[in-house]
């Protein structure tokens, strides 16, 4: 993965969620009072809403790029630390699968 592909992500207004990617510049994020991703402990998630994120999206703000750019960096933090987990447990396929099929529901599809 290259190291720019988070920032060029976000600079699209685009977010990474376990839903999938997301465009937050889709009208129906413009009133969506939750987080990026609900109980995410990072500093975006914890202090602003779709809605709020939509406006500096829309407007091609710096604002947007950095506090989408700080949301990937923290989120991939998780599924690595979940495949961890699993990778020990023994059973990291099968969490696989059900990752996988849960990230493909979203907005826009990426190829890695």
């Amino acid at each position: 993965m290259r190291i720019v592909f988070s920032p060029g992500v976000a600079r699209n207004g685009a977010a990474f969620t376990p839903d999938g990617l997301i465009s937050l510049r889709n009208e129906r994020h413009r009133a969506d009072p939750v987080p990026l991703v609900a109980g995410l402990d990072n500093y975006t998630c914890r202090n602003f809403t779709r809605a709020y994120l939509w406006h500096p999206v829309m407007a091609d703000e710096i604002l947007a790029c950095t506090l989408l750019t700080l949301h990937h960096v923290n989120f991939y933090l998780d599924p690595v630390a979940q495949a961890r987990a699993h990778l020990e447990a023994g059973d990291c396929g099968s969490w696989h699968r059900a990752w996988i099929k849960r990230y493909e529901a979203g907005d826009l599809q990426v190829d890695f």
